[in-house]
């Protein structure tokens, strides 16, 4: 899915579930005049008409992604309320080339699901306590409301996950230091 090129632009590509493969593109900002290369996804639900906006960037220096996701329903639909994710791909090098298909993006509170493209195998998204720490002590103490919507959704995983399991993080960030942690793993 992240495919870094020694000249030109690296591209990056989400799909929708019917496949689109040409809904989004994405430069590498460090090596591209596109600044803020964007898409638009449909929202999953019919009787929402509404859209997200994509943002995504890659930091050569450690390998993360930044996808920023704004828009959604109207209610969100504010610059002010924008969602900043950060992308963190701790994948083996096998798996950085695949292609993952965004099938389904809810209005705040989730599931997300994606679908590897090489396996088939779907992968769900579940909350993480902010204090699911990588090193950056962002957000301790900042989960104590979302600690429960954790528990009410039964994705529990446990606080450590070897990278054979080959899952994605998102960090979620709304105003500065605060943050959420959300976790790809694999749908039953």
């Amino acid at each position: 899915m992240f495919p870094d090129h020694e000249n030109g632009p690296a591209e990056y590509y989400i799909t929708t579930e019917q496949g689109d493969d040409k809904v989004g593109r994405y430069w590498n900002e460090d090596k591209s005049h596109h600044s803020k290369p964007v898409m638009t996804l449909p929202h999953a639900s019919d009787e929402h008409k509404s859209s997200y906006t994509w943002v995504v960037s890659h930091d050569h220096k450690d390998g993360s992604f930044t996808l920023e996701i704004k828009g959604g329903t109207a209610d969100i639909h504010r610059a002010s309320n924008a969602r900043h994710w950060h992308v963190v791909a701790n994948l083996h090098k096998s798996t950085q080339k695949r292609q993952w298909v965004l099938s389904y993006v809810s209005g705040n509170s989730g599931p997300v699901t994606i679908q590897d493209k090489e396996t088939k195998k779907y992968w769900t998204v579940s909350k993480k306590a902010a204090k699911h720490g990588h090193g950056d002590g962002d957000g301790d103490g900042d989960g104590d409301g979302d600690a429960g919507d954790v528990e009410d959704m039964g994705h529990g995983h446990g606080h450590h996950h070897d990278h054979d399991e080959k899952l994605i993080e998102l960090r979620h960030r709304d105003h500065g230091d605060k943050a959420q942690f959300f976790r790809f793993s694999a749908a039953k």
